[in-house]
């Protein structure tokens, strides 16, 4: 009988030791792929619906990132979200558990454990997770959760700024085509190797603020601009409570589709505010 009872005590005790060491970390509904380095153009506060190939091409060519495995087959019956997850080194991976709740896509994620005694890279990284849906599930997607952050759709951001340029804000643009700030009534145009001055007022530059505010430009982070050969040719956009800045926009021409209308924004102000002026 002892013998019988001390077989049971450690059938049990096996039970509840492997028990204890079950995974109770959340079981995925949907499929994800994540790529390191393919976040940093996008806005953290933002998630992308790329419903064709063609939106997925656009979205992947500036950054050099390897999509192929989705090709146009997989659109017929199915669509992608992307976001992005950021950590302060490189080395750290992650597990992801993904369910809809009503119009959210609600994502809940934890760091992969390192190998014991491993190092960590000191790289700040921003991690591009892809999600597979399929179209129906997209168009009901209205808000991604990601932890206890709400995340707004690319296609339904609205802009921030105030309908009027507050008196303490500015408009700061310096790029290779056009120089201008608001806060000392300066402005400039390069023609070739001449740089030609441009007498701008109040009203040009508050009519500039509104060109840009309906362009959605606080949606826009980090380098967006593509040019010709594939390179980025390094535009920054900032918007906060300081003004409107618009950085190092060096080539006119680039094939992301995010960034189209804020391309022709700064084409309008050009095209209004400094070619007209010649």
């Amino acid at each position: 009988m002892k013998k019988i009872i001390t077989v049971l005590f450690l059938v049990f005790s096996f039970a509840f030791i492997i028990g204890c060491k079950k995974d109770d970390f959340p079981e995925s509904d949907y499929q994800y792929n994540e790529y390191k380095g393919g976040g940093h153009r996008l806005n953290l506060n933002l998630f992308y619906k790329i419903n064709s190939y063609e939106e997925l091409d656009h979205l992947s060519k500036p950054y050099g990132i390897n999509l192929k495995s989705y090709d146009e087959n997989y659109f017929i019956d199915n669509a992608l979200i992307f976001f992005t997850i950021s950590e302060g080194s490189g080395t750290f991976t992650h597990r992801l558990s993904i369910k809809i709740v009503d119009d959210t896509l609600d994502v809940y994620y934890k760091r992969n454990e390192l190998p014991k005694n491993a190092g960590y890279t000191c790289d700040m990284e921003y991690w591009l997770v892809a999600v597979e849906v399929n179209h129906q599930e997209l168009d009901s997607i209205k808000k991604l959760k990601i932890g206890e952050k709400y995340l707004s759709s690319y296609d339904n951001y609205e802009t921030v700024l105030p309908e009027v340029m507050d008196d303490d804000c500015f408009v700061f643009i310096r790029s290779s085509l056009f120089n201008c700030d608001s806060r000392y009534n300066k402005a400039s145009y390069k023609d070739g190797d001449k740089e030609i001055t441009v007498s701008l007022t109040e009203e040009d530059f508050n009519n500039m603020y509104q060109i840009l505010r309906n362009a959605n430009v606080d949606k826009y982070c980090g380098n967006i601009c593509l040019n010709d050969d594939g390179y980025t040719s390094g535009l920054y956009v900032s918007v906060n409570t300081y003004g409107v800045n618009i950085y190092g926009y060096n080539n006119p021409t680039f094939d992301w589709f995010d960034g189209m209308e804020l391309y022709r924004a700064l084409e309008e102000i050009r095209n209004t505010y400094f070619k007209a002026s010649e």
